[in-house]
């Protein structure tokens, strides 16, 4: 998306033009069965 469409967004939903985007997400179906998650590592996220 351009820069000068992401700010037409912001108004056009009264958000702050300073916000920026930091994150994606992947929407859809697997295309087979799922595997294991793997193991997480401790203290790898830290929520405050």
């Amino acid at each position: 998306m351009a820069y000068a469409e992401s700010k037409a967004l912001l108004r056009e939903w009264g958000l702050p033009e300073t916000l920026r985007g930091v994150g994606a997400i992947a929407l859809g179906y697997a295309a087979g069965p799922e595997g294991a998650a793997a193991p997480r590592k401790d203290g790898y996220v830290v929520r405050i």
